[in-house]
């Protein structure tokens, strides 16, 4: 018998393995590069110029082609701090308006009053010739300029950015550069900014440690060069790109300043994208490329150290450390699927899509699940969610036939020897208080709060209150006592947990009589707390 069913355990757990779908052989990696996609934005700049000219005509207005730069950043907070380079907001954030006004006048004098004339005239004839009208039309010539600074998410949300920190680009040499003719002057820096979105849960990086990167580890660049976002050949979309490569070696600029040197790929568009270790941390920021009359050399790229950056992320005030709704959801579901858990992944990215919807993986990914769901039902793998339970079971049988044989007679012995034992199980009756429905599906009901608590959440299998509303997350509060207090405690709900208003979401609060805990910031549920 016992021979039979190691036989029969050997060719289910075959069976098994031939029926079991196949993932990439580096699953680590792809499941890294996938978590950390989200959180890396586009930054997009864009500085306009209307002109108004004097002309015999009288006043005329003009509008040159607007100044433009993208670049990359990477989200380290929750409500919106996210990181980048300076040089990629510097048109925007310095005070460069008199080089700006003098750019557009020059720019609409050479389109509309020399125009096609200016490619039969020399170049020096035609500078002098533009700088005889910039002389003429100066003083009367208004020249009104608007600056853009925008934050766009893969998920195509677009938010208007604030600058909250900000260094120089690194330059050729350090200190100080005076423009001649400007009250301008171009300074040597370290080529960071901070900025802030307006919103709340969106998905951050982990931040590394890049004094403790290594020559020859592997390295991996993530953003929107702007080569791939305005292929011809390519449909527009933004999705950030992955470049990989190695630390080649740690330099130092012109001011002194550490730089990590690495052979990914990077490109215009690449700048104040963040670089992963294999770990999925931040170690550097790309910064700038090497070039040689005026073309790119690959190969030879550098990124500002993470370190650094963290300088200039403690002097804004941000709190590093605060943890991501979405990252929690976004980092399960990822565990979920390659665990060939479908069902409950494509439960949690339906949780992921309640906070921020429309990510291009999380959409990738509901549809490779969808399909394998399909494929199980159509005979793919259709037996695979009973197995686990079918090895359970003839593992328990074949376990428990044994001990059962050999404790036979010594079961026997024990019953004639040792006097039978009697539990008393004590159940404890005391009442901490009550909670009565407010609103929603359980309005009307009376909950007694006992010495565990009560959960509260759509799901009933892991709920002592559940409330049927897709908007209540599946363990959404709990409510207990705790020291000589009731509290209320937010279980990392999707919309929140408040109490009396809906004005500031609550972590953890002690209940006085009569407080209710409204569920969401749309109240979809709500119960009055009363002492006992």
């Amino acid at each position: 018998m016992y021979r039979f069913l190691g036989f029969l355990v050997l060719g289910l757990i075959f069976w098994s393995l031939s029926t079991t779908p196949c993932f990439p052989q580096d699953t680590e990696l792809t499941q890294m590069l996938v978590r950390v996609k989200p959180a890396v934005v586009l930054i997009y700049v864009q500085v306009t110029g209307e002109v108004t000219i004097n002309t015999d005509e009288g006043p005329q207005k003009f509008s040159a082609e607007p100044i433009t730069r993208t670049g990359s950043g990477f989200l380290i907070h929750p409500r919106g701090y996210l990181v980048t380079n300076g040089h990629v907001v510097q048109v925007y954030y310095e005070n460069n308006e008199e080089q700006l006004r003098d750019y557009f006048l020059r720019k609409i004098l050479l389109q509309y009053f020399i125009g096609d004339d200016s490619q039969h005239v020399p170049e020096d004839r035609l500078l002098k010739q533009l700088n005889k009208l910039v002389n003429q039309f100066k003083k009367n010539a208004q020249v009104v300029i608007k600056k853009d600074l925008k934050v766009i998410l893969s998920n195509r949300q677009v938010y208007t950015a604030e600058v909250k920190a900000y260094s120089p680009p690194i330059q050729p040499r350090p200190g100080k550069l005076s423009v001649p003719g400007y009250n301008y002057k171009a300074e040597a820096g370290k080529d960071i900014s901070i900025l802030k979105i307006e919103d709340k849960d969106l998905p951050i990086v982990y931040l590394g440690d890049s004094d403790s990167v290594q020559l020859g580890e592997p390295v991996y660049i993530v953003g929107y060069p702007g080569v791939v976002i305005s292929h011809p050949y390519l449909t527009p979309q933004i999705e950030p790109t992955v470049t990989t490569g190695t630390i080649s070696g740690t330099k130092i600029d012109v001011k002194g300043m550490p730089i990590i040197q690495t052979d990914a790929a990077v490109t215009w568009g690449n700048s104040g994208g963040p670089a992963f270790n294999r770990r999925g941390e931040v170690i550097g920021v790309a910064t700038f490329i090497s070039m040689r009359q005026g073309q790119a050399i690959q190969g030879f790229n550098f990124l500002v150290p993470i370190n650094t950056v963290k300088e200039f992320i403690r002097a804004s005030g941000v709190p590093i450390g605060e943890a991501s709704i979405f990252n929690k959801l976004w980092e399960e579901a990822l565990s979920l699927y390659y665990q060939g858990k479908f069902d409950e992944a494509l439960e949690k990215l339906e949780e992921v899509n309640r906070i921020h919807r429309d990510f291009p993986d999380v959409i990738k990914l509901q549809k490779q699940i969808q399909t394998l769901i399909v494929n199980n039902k159509h005979g793919g793998h259709k037996s695979k969610k009973i197995l686990p339970y079918i090895l359970i079971l003839v593992g328990l049988a074949a376990i428990g036939a044994g001990f059962y044989v050999w404790n036979k007679s010594k079961r026997k012995e024990e019953e004639v020897s040792t006097p039978p034992k009697m539990e008393t199980k004590v159940v404890s009756t005391e009442v901490y208080g009550i909670l009565v429905g407010e609103s929603g599906p359980i309005a009307g009901k009376v909950f007694k709060i006992g010495p565990k608590g009560v959960k509260i959440g759509r799901d009933p299998n892991k709920n002592d209150i559940v409330i049927p509303d897709d908007r209540i997350s599946r363990e959404h509060a709990w409510v207990g006592p705790e020291g000589d207090s009731v509290v209320v405690k937010d279980l990392d709900s999707s919309n929140g947990t408040f109490v009396n208003n809906t004005d500031v979401r609550i972590t953890k609060q002690a209940l006085k009589e009569g407080d209710v805990i409204i569920l969401g910031k749309g109240n979809f549920a709500s119960l009055k707390f009363k002492k006992a």
